[in-house]
């Protein structure tokens, strides 16, 4: 792979996922990986995900990852994952509640407010349009700094 193929956001699990995407959907003996064919591969099967297998895990896990490493776009492409492939919006929502609190905490302690709100609002506006409730309290959490000394403070306190 060259220099000219685009950054993962430092998430190998996305590389490797996506590399194996594109060489089981390349025919030949020969697979050269490049920005054409990922662009092509992630396109045509951002919908693949099963919400009761492994995937679940990996993909929540790399959403919430994304979020705690400031990275907006990572987090709403594994938003948008989760949402095509059926993910129940309360699950997504509780996983920003948790991580507001203990990623973000009181360097933005408006952070839990908004996805608390969020967690509210889906469940009174409903599908399709909690997905942009979603994404919009998704990119604040990514966006915002970061500090776990709250959850650290009570981890040492409960010693």
């Amino acid at each position: 792979m060259g220099s000219h193929v685009k950054t993962f956001g430092g998430d190998a699990r996305k590389l490797l996922n996506i590399i194996e995407l594109v060489v089981t959907q390349t025919q030949g003996d020969e697979i050269i990986i490049d920005n054409n064919i990922v662009t092509e591969v992630v396109q045509s099967n951002i919908a693949l995900y099963d919400k009761k297998g492994e995937q679940h895990y990996d993909i929540i896990s790399a959403f919430i990852k994304s979020m705690r490493g400031s990275d907006p776009n990572g987090a709403v492409y594994w938003l948008a994952r989760m949402i095509k492939g059926g993910e129940d919006p309360k699950f997504i929502a509780r996983r920003m509640v948790i991580l507001a609190s203990e990623d973000i905490g009181n360097a933005n302690p408006n952070a839990l407010l908004l996805a608390t709100s969020c967690f509210n609002a889906i469940d009174v506006i409903g599908m399709p349009e909690s997905r942009i409730i979603l994404s919009q309290t998704a990119v604040y959490l990514a966006t915002s700094p970061k500090s776990n000394s709250t959850y650290m403070a009570i981890e040492a306190a409960l010693v």
